[in-house]
Formats: C-alpha cells, structure tokens, sequence
C-alpha cells in the first residue's frame, strides 16, 4: 500500500529515512483506484507528526522503488512537457548523474501498454504515456527504469503473486 505523508513540520522529512520504521500521527484518509482489474490501495496522512519506531533499518526496504508522482524536484520539467510527470523514485534522487537521460526520455515517451516487453539496456530510463494516471485536464507520463518495466510487467500480469519490491 502506498502512504503519501504531508508533514506538519518540514523538518520531520529528515527522520523518514528509507528502509527505517516511523510512526506518522496526523488526519489519515484512504483511497483506492482500479488498474487494469486489480485494485491499488493509498493511505493519505495530513498534518503528520513523524517520531522514530526503534532504530533498525530494514534492508529489505531501504532501496525500495515506487512511482514518485509530481516531484517538486522536477516540477520545471513538467511544466516545459505541460504533463503530470511521474517518475521512478530512485531516479530522483541522484538528479546530477540522471537529469539529463531522465529528460532526454520524458520528452520522447513511448506509447506501450504495462503488457509490452521492455527491450534494451536494464539501467536505460524510458518514459511512457500512462493513461491510468492521467485525468482529463492533464496527461500523464511516467518514467522508471527498464528493469522497473520487465518488473512491473511481472506484477502487471499476476498482482498477487509478486511480493517482492521493484528493482532499484
């Protein structure tokens, strides 16, 4: 389930720490939407106060990959595709080593289906048109990885059988 956490204090952002188990006390709303027959499922904190829970990190987690939507990192992208962007959280991160490959792809994204194959380079950035997350106003594009893709294929077509986080 994906958590979109808004702070009452920026500053708590320093202790959400990926990998690391955190308590987020605040207005806690749920929401879910239909992809293609199976149902993703959000839990929204508003207000959130964020305070430690132990101190072990959990490898497991601490590269886990999901879809960042509206990055405030890339919000002059965005505004120069005139798109919602969504991208692949790890690509965010070090935008030095991939802003430029990541722009190069939002600006020429393919238009192919969850169920495609993905060809090419494993660590090569594509960028695809993505309906699910489009709304009428404003179309979406999303970019990730191509070894993201080949996963996100895998749980495309069996959502209950892939346990296992995307690839970094």
């Amino acid at each position: 389930m994906l958590v979109n956490v808004e702070l009452a204090d920026p500053a708590d952002a320093a202790k959400m720490i990926p990998g690391s188990a955190v308590i987020a006390q605040g207005t806690i709303k749920d929401a879910h939407e239909n992809h293609n027959g199976y149902t993703v499922y959000f839990i929204f904190v508003e207000k959130a106060r964020v305070t430690s829970f132990g101190s072990d990190i959990d490898p497991q987690y601490a590269n886990f990959t999901y879809m960042n939507c509206q990055p405030p990192e890339l919000d002059a992208l965005a505004k120069l595709l005139g798109r919602e962007l969504c991208v692949q959280n790890t690509l965010v991160t070090n935008l030095v080593a991939t802003g430029q490959e990541l722009e190069a792809a939002a600006h020429a994204p393919m238009k192919i289906s969850p169920g495609d194959l993905v060809s090419g380079d494993p660590a090569a950035i594509t960028c695809r048109l993505d309906p699910e997350r489009s709304d009428a106003e404003l179309s979406a594009i999303t970019c990730a990885r191509n070894n993201y893709w080949v996963w996100w294929r895998a749980k495309w077509f069996n959502p209950s059988g892939i346990s296992t986080t995307g690839p970094p």
